[in-house]
């Protein structure tokens, strides 16, 4: 029960910021694309992507994937190291005031 509760709240919680981020940004762009991932990896996976991880699930190449994350407005991602790479996660925080 206790594990469905927290699906439940998850899957509200991705289609909340799913609904926040369309609003920001209307047409379908890699940029979109890539903060989707991100936000599903977010809440249901254990760790972030690195852009290498990015490039294989969304055919994109790495400078691509690069530019775009350079574009994402601040706070909206983090980055953590892992030895040399940088891993992506989005910040599930972000949109907090705007679901409430």
């Amino acid at each position: 029960a206790e594990l469905e509760e927290d699906l439940i709240q998850r899957v509200a919680l991705l289609q909340g910021c799913e609904a926040a981020l369309n609003n920001r940004i209307k047409e379908d762009t890699a940029g979109k694309r890539i903060l989707a991932l991100l936000l599903q990896y977010g809440l249901f996976a254990e760790n972030g992507l690195t852009v290498e991880e990015i490039g294989a699930h969304l055919k994109l190449s790495l400078s691509t994937i690069r530019n775009h994350l350079g574009e994402i407005p601040s706070g909206m991602v983090t980055v953590t190291k892992e030895g040399r790479r940088n891993i992506y996660d989005f910040n599930l925080e972000y949109f907090k005031e705007e679901l409430q």
